[in-house]
C-alpha cells in the first residue's frame, strides 16, 4: 500500500496540483499582464526618426472586458508614440456580446489613445464577422484611427509611406496591391501575418500583423495545430527578410485579448514598440 501512494498515487496528486496552478494562472494571471516588446528599426538615412506603437486583438467582449482599455490607454500614451497603429480584431463576437459592450464607452478609450499622434487601424477577421462590420468603423473613426483599407498614404513628416490592406480571409484585396511600387519607406499593415509571402517591394520596409495571439495557449507540439488559418507560418516576434524579395521585416505581435477560450499560457498580452532610426 505505500509503494502504491509512493510511486502511483502521489505522483498522480502532486500532477493535478501543478495542472490546477497552471490553468488558475493561464486564467487568471497571465491575461491581466500587459507588456511592452521593443525593437529597433534600421531605416534608410532619409526617414526621420519616429516611435510607432502597435497593438492588436484587443476582442473586447466576454473573454476580455472593455474595462481593460483604461490600462491599454496609460500604457501606450506611456510610451509617447509618434505614430499608433491597431492591427484588427477590435471585438470578439459583436452580435452575442453586444448587451455587454459599451461602444460610446469605446469610442471614447479609443480617442484617448495618444491624440497628438497620428492614429491608423486595419481591419481583421472578426472586424467582419459577428455582426462586427456594423459598427467598427464608426468606432475607429470616431476614435480617430484613419482606416487602411486597400488605401495608402504618405506621411510627409517622417518620409515613410503606411499602407492598410483588408483583411485577407473575410475582405477583398487585389493580389496587385500585393506589389509594391513605391520608393519610400513603407510600412505594411495586415491582420493575418502569412500575407507577408505575398509581398513584393523594390526596397526594404516592414510589416505589422497580429491574429495568431502568439498561439494564445503554448503547449509544445499541440499548439501549431491550434494556429488560425493565415498565421500558420509567421506566429510571433520578428522575422526579417520576409517576402518575395526578401527585404520585408515582419512583426508579429500576441495581441492582447483572447477568443474561444478563456485562456492565455506563455503569450502575455502586449504592445509593440517599434524605434525607427535612420
Amino acid at each position: 500500500m505505500k509503494n502504491l501512494f509512493k510511486y502511483i498515487i502521489k505522483p498522480f496528486l502532486i500532477l493535478i496540483l501543478i495542472l490546477c496552478i497552471l490553468l488558475i494562472y493561464a486564467h487568471f494571471v497571465e491575461p491581466s499582464l500587459l507588456v511592452k516588446t521593443t525593437y529597433t528599426v534600421q531605416a534608410p538615412s532619409d526617414v526621420k526618426e519616429c516611435k510607432i506603437v502597435y497593438f492588436s486583438d484587443t476582442h473586447l467582449g466576454n473573454l476580455y472586458d472593455q474595462e481593460h482599455l483604461s490600462r491599454i490607454v496609460e500604457k501606450i500614451n506611456s510610451q509617447n508614440p509618434d505614430i499608433v497603429v491597431f492591427g484588427g480584431d477590435l471585438l470578439d463576437n459583436y452580435a452575442r456580446d453586444q448587451e455587454i459592450l459599451d461602444l460610446d464607452f469605446i469610442k471614447s478609450k479609443l480617442k484617448a489613445i495618444s491624440p497628438d499622434s497620428k492614429k491608423y487601424a486595419v481591419y481583421g477577421n472578426h472586424d467582419y464577422g459577428g455582426g462586427a462590420s456594423r459598427v467598427y468603423s464608426d468606432l475607429m473613426e470616431n476614435g480617430g484611427f484613419t482606416l487602411l483599407n486597400n488605401t495608402s498614404l504618405y506621411l510627409e513628416e517622417f518620409n515613410i509611406r503606411m499602407t492598410g490592406f483588408d483583411d485577407y480571409l473575410l475582405g477583398n484585396t487585389d493580389p496587385e496591391l500585393y506589389q509594391s511600387r513605391e520608393d519610400a519607406f513603407t510600412v505594411l499593415l495586415s491582420h493575418e501575418p502569412d500575407v507577408a509571402q505575398l509581398i513584393s517591394m523594390p526596397q526594404a520596409g516592414l510589416m505589422l500583423s497580429g491574429h495568431s495571439h502568439g498561439g494564445q495557449v503554448t503547449i509544445p507540439f499541440l499548439t501549431q495545430y491550434s494556429l488560425p488559418t493565415g498565421a500558420t507560418k509567421y506566429i510571433k516576434g520578428h522575422y526579417p527578410d520576409c517576402g518575395i524579395s526578401e527585404n520585408l521585416s515582419l512583426y508579429v505581435s500576441k495581441g492582447i485579448g483572447m477568443t474561444v477560450l478563456p485562456f492565455r499560457f506563455l503569450n502575455p498580452p502586449e504592445i509593440m514598440v517599434l524605434q525607427i532610426r535612420n
